[in-house]
């Protein structure tokens, strides 16, 4: 086989393959020497993603290759069960540009309490004195380049950031609702975005196009918790 490169024609005919069991999204994986297979997916919802991720906490080359059924869209079924018996690499490299393509990077963010001297991108100081009105507490900017996002998180109180951390190792430890679980405690604590990060009023949110994403807001909000402060002793 060769790699495949496809027409418009055919382009919009995956696009509506996608459409009626997916998002109606594709993305073409090219595996070059020695597979040299041209494979289409459907990229990760974030339903979709979430449960992958609680299936790859269980096993990660079974749930390599039921995303790979779930998500082709090209070739068809039975030709993708005839080449994942050739090459027993594919499962693991379609899933992988699946979550690169969902956003995944652990983009360390720069977390900083808000400042009018150094507000966000997009955040002009008028809104920031609203926030502060509104929202009493520790505000914080935070920056993740790599997303083009920018947001305004309010610090959790010590009770809440300790339940978070209680509900995610339970998930964690079930293999069910991890993404669900951080999901609910990260974006209630967003009170500013510089773009919408779920979808509402006809404007497609990040989080639906990069489902990923979430584990980089994890990791923001553990640090407006206190997460990664350096700690030092010393005999007195």
């Amino acid at each position: 086989m060769t790699l495949k490169t496809f027409t418009t024609d055919e382009i919009q005919k995956l696009k509506a393959a996608s459409a009626k069991t997916h998002n109606g999204r594709v993305i073409q994986i090219d595996l070059g020497d020695p597979i040299n297979e041209t494979i289409v997916v459907a990229p990760f919802s974030r339903e979709e993603y979430a449960t992958h991720y609680d299936k790859k906490t269980r096993d990660i080359p079974t749930a390599a290759h039921g995303a790979l059924l779930e998500q082709a869209i090209y070739p068809d079924r039975p030709t993708i069960e005839t080449l994942r018996q050739q090459w027993a690499v594919i499962p693991g490299a379609v899933t992988d540009q699946l979550v690169q393509e969902a956003g995944f990077t652990l983009e360390t963010a720069v977390v900083r309490q808000l400042a009018d001297d150094d507000l966000p991108a997009g955040l002009d100081s008028a809104t920031a004195a609203k926030l502060r009105e509104t929202h009493k507490g520790r505000l914080w900017s935070v920056e993740l380049a790599g997303h083009k996002l920018s947001l305004v998180m309010l610090a959790p109180l010590s009770d809440v950031y300790l339940a978070a951390q209680s509900a995610y190792g339970d998930a964690a430890r079930a293999s069910n609702g991890i993404v669900a679980t951080i999901d609910s405690y990260v974006l209630g604590t967003v009170v500013w975005s510089r773009v919408p990060l779920t979808t509402s009023g006809g404007a497609t949110g990040l989080l639906d196009l990069e489902p990923a994403l979430i584990w980089d807001l994890w990791q923001a909000y553990k640090r407006t918790g206190g997460d990664g402060a350096a700690v030092r002793r010393k005999s007195l």
